[in-house]
């Protein structure tokens, strides 16, 4: 795991380990207050899901499929531990799709004007 660097107001810096990753699921992107920041926006990575299955094309059987397959998901899973282990998070893989987050936006005049929207 990787190492973050911080610094409290007016004192010295310090150094700590990384012990985990947040993961938003949500619907709309979030508010963020510091819209000056570009740093947070740097350690932002928006994952697009943009396929909806019909409702006719559901399968329902789909928990018992991956039940019969968890030996093989746990490998796989397991493998991929490993290497994050091993070489660390990368930056996004070429493969995975692009959404930009750009310049913030002011999201509306009731809000806070360092608040923002991407």
């Amino acid at each position: 795991m990787g190492k973050i660097k911080a610094t409290r107001k007016y004192e010295n810096p310090i150094e700590f380990p990384e012990t985990h990753k947040l993961w938003m699921d949500t619907n709309s992107k979030p508010l963020i207050r510091a819209a000056d920041d570009q740093a947070t926006f740097n350690r932002l990575h928006p994952i697009p899901f943009t396929v909806t299955i019909p409702t006719g094309e559901i399968d329902k059987t789909l928990p018992r499929k991956l039940l019969a397959e968890a030996e093989g998901i746990l490998a796989w899973a397991v493998e991929g531990a490993k290497l994050w282990r091993r070489v660390g998070l990368q930056k996004r893989p070429r493969s995975a799709p692009q959404m930009t987050i750009g310049v913030p936006r002011t999201t509306s005049s009731a809000a806070s004007s360092r608040s923002a929207a991407w």
